[in-house]
């Protein structure tokens, strides 16, 4: 809607997903979005007008479907309201794999993110949707330089358990015969100080997923750049930490390795709780050495 003019039909948004190192879940579809009288009430309505076949994707899967883009939807316009009251109308859809494997419910709701993130870029930059999707897209150039030093404290402490997370990363260019765009690895200490234990491994993976969905969102389904993000220190709390403060630290974590690259800088810290002005501390474990 360039200009705050009024709403207007995005027509042929095409996805072609699939999960981390491709071949497990795969989800193709074409979807239009169409404004509703009613200006922002209401969200997004669904509707499936796919051609009768035998392939035909199973009423739950086209249920799940449904459900991801409308919760997508709900975050678009900066996620205080939606854009406007839209219909967005499946025109087509094919399905490979088994959507009850561990990672196919991801999968799905990745693609309709993609989805709707076209649509509101199309609408943004009045246009016409580009094709979206790991299979869509072909492989992204590497990380045009090594950022090291990414710094993140993400520390609210509420009543309500707000997020508790410090980390620090390098991102590195990925050689091109590497297997996948992203690759995540961890050179972590032994411990981490608060409280003198190892970082549970499933906030380390979630850092990773972290780092993952920003990278691959601001790459239309492939990372914007093929990467070996590092996770070197952290500091938790056994209170505190879950896995979705992790989740949030790599997002603010590939944000930053992305601005970094783009202004041609070395890494401010970042994070609620983060003095962006003041200089990235260094790693507990590199302070325990001496």
């Amino acid at each position: 809607m360039p200009d705050g003019g009024a709403p207007r039909p995005v027509t042929g948004v095409r996805v072609d997903h699939s999960g981390p190192g491709g071949g497990r879940v795969r989800i193709a579809f074409e979807v239009d979005v169409e404004p509703l009288p009613g200006g922002a009430a209401g969200g997004l309505e669904f509707a499936a007008a796919l051609p009768k076949t035998a392939s035909a994707p199973a009423a739950d899967v086209l249920a799940r479907l449904g459900r991801c883009l409308g919760e997508a939807w709900r975050e678009t316009g900066g996620g205080s309201r939606p854009l406007f009251r839209a219909r967005a109308v499946l025109r087509e859809a094919r399905w490979h794999g088994d959507l009850r494997l561990p990672g196919a419910a991801d999968t799905v709701e990745q693609a309709a993110r993609l989805a709707v993130d076209e649509a509101e870029r199309a609408l943004a930059e009045d246009r016409a949707p580009r094709p979206v999707g790991r299979e869509a897209l072909g492989r992204p150039p590497a990380l045009p330089r090594a950022v090291r030093g990414v710094y993140v404290r993400n520390i609210v402490q509420t009543s309500c358990f707000g997020p508790w997370a410090v980390v620090w990363a390098d991102a590195e260019p990925l050689p091109g015969g590497a297997a996948d765009d992203l690759e995540f690895a961890t050179a972590l200490p032994a411990t981490c100080p608060l409280p003198d234990e190892p970082l549970p491994d499933a906030y380390a993976a979630a850092f990773g997923r972290g780092a993952r969905e920003v990278l691959e969102r601001r790459g239309r389904g492939r990372p914007v750049f093929a990467a070996r993000l590092v996770l070197r220190d952290a500091v938790w709390s056994e209170v505190d930490s879950t896995e979705r403060g992790f989740c949030s630290a790599g997002r603010l974590a590939a944000a930053e390795v992305l601005r970094c690259v783009a202004q041609n800088r070395d890494p401010r810290p970042v994070g609620r709780g983060a003095d962006p002005g003041g200089p990235v501390p260094p790693m507990p474990g590199l302070r325990r050495r001496f």
